[in-house]
């Protein structure tokens, strides 16, 4: 991925560490993995049948990616605590209403 590779050229060493930037990363696959239009639990079957077989749930491919960002920000753990933390929470919240939402309609 082209935006990784300049992030870790440009912004993860020391001197030029930009936790806004990293934050926006993350932030942004937590907003990919909690949209209802990646969950293929909301689609028709028919629908969620043919993007798992040509494409898999991109989820887990977002999954991996920030799992890859969160390792490589080693070190800097305690500066992005506040970033990671406060973006999961939300989107677990608006993940769980809509999951809610989905069930009683």
């Amino acid at each position: 991925m082209w935006f990784e590779s300049a992030m870790n050229r440009f912004y993860l060493q020391v001197g030029t560490f930009e936790k806004e930037l990293w934050g926006l990363f993350i932030k942004l696959g937590v907003k990919v993995l909690t949209a209802k239009d990646f969950s293929l639990e909301f689609l028709s079957e028919g629908k969620a049948a043919l993007i798992q077989r040509h494409y898999g749930d991109v989820r887990e491919q977002i999954v991996d990616l920030i799992d890859g960002v969160w390792k490589k920000l080693q070190g800097k753990y305690s500066k992005m605590a506040d970033i990671v933390v406060s973006e999961v929470v939300a989107g677990s919240a608006g993940r769980s209403s809509e999951t809610a939402k989905a069930h009683r309609g």
